[in-house]
């Protein structure tokens, strides 16, 4: 069942404590990276589990903690400035089951979904304009914890001039994003179980990768041998088939030389009365006996 945490405040320590024990809107997008055996940004999913389980933190750099700061600003200034405060509702958390959600805004009259995003990189709002940024796998993730149809990710870009532009993008319960959030729930739910474990998940999916390439390997060897046998007994039919012509040709150094069958010995790698090349029919001891000599 859904439920709404009144008593706790987004960044508080109590927050961030409900964080670690639940699988959170802004670790979906992480998850699923993962799950293709992707990095999340720099992040591995090692990484990510430690930092899940209270075993490893990480320590964040100059330019992150400013990037932070900057994130937050602009959220408090877009909402004030931008929304009516008469039907939205700020720091919304959310939890139901194993899940949670801290919503930026939601817009109780029409039932939508707004998460605040910062950026002051044109790549990267490029990727939210072409709706490929992975902050829409967390709104899909919401938006499906909510039961709603839309939700939009509000970007405050600021260029390299200082100039600030906020814009809007909108996703639906129909779109890409969300419908592979929630193919994605059991798997999910697996990752959650095994954090409550302490057991690394990815772990177990590296090795069942391995499993699979093992069994893909020795499938195509059998396939393999298979064709090799039918290939020997197609060069044992042709064998019977020269020998029942009684004779052999063999190009050497471009001469074509002709020989009786049952005087020679089948595929040596020795050199016997100056013929120069391997792997031809070459004739015992003392047996050699030229039937024709030809130039190719």
């Amino acid at each position: 069942m859904l439920q709404r945490i009144y008593d706790v405040e987004q960044k508080s320590k109590e927050w961030l404590a409900l964080r670690l024990e639940k699988i959170t809107a802004s670790d979906i997008p992480a998850l699923l990276c993962f799950k293709k055996n992707e990095n999340y940004y720099n992040k591995t999913a090692t990484q990510w589990f430690l930092e899940k389980t209270g075993q490893y933190k990480e320590t964040l750099t100059d330019y992150k903690k400013e990037l932070f700061k900057k994130g937050e600003l602009s959220e408090n200034t877009v909402v004030l400035k931008h929304f009516s405060k008469k039907w939205h509702e700020r720091s919304g958390i959310y939890v139901n089951g194993c899940f949670m959600a801290s919503l930026d805004v939601l817009d109780t009259e029409r039932g939508v979904i707004l998460e605040v995003k910062y950026t002051d990189s044109k790549n990267v709002f490029d990727k939210y304009a072409s709706l490929e940024h992975l902050s829409f796998y967390q709104l899909a993730f919401q938006m499906w914890l909510l039961e709603k149809k839309e939700g939009s990710i509000i970007v405050n870009y600021v260029n390299n001039e200082g100039v600030s532009k906020i814009v809007g993008f909108k996703i639906f319960d129909t779109s890409p994003q969300y419908l592979e959030v929630v193919e994605n729930i059991d798997y999910f739910r697996s990752v959650h179980a095994a954090i409550q474990e302490k057991r690394n998940p990815f772990l177990e999916q590296t090795d069942s990768k391995f499993q699979d390439l093992i069994d893909a390997i020795s499938e195509q060897e059998e396939i393999i041998s298979t064709h090799k046998d039918i290939l020997e007994s197609y060069k044992s039919a042709l064998e019977d088939q020269l020998i029942e012509n009684e004779f052999k040709t063999a190009k050497v150094d471009g001469v074509l030389y002709k020989y009786t069958i049952k005087e020679c010995i089948r595929k040596t790698k020795k050199l016997k009365q100056g013929l120069s090349q391997e792997d031809v029919f070459v004739f015992e001891e003392n047996s050699f006996k030229k039937i024709s000599k030809t130039k190719a």
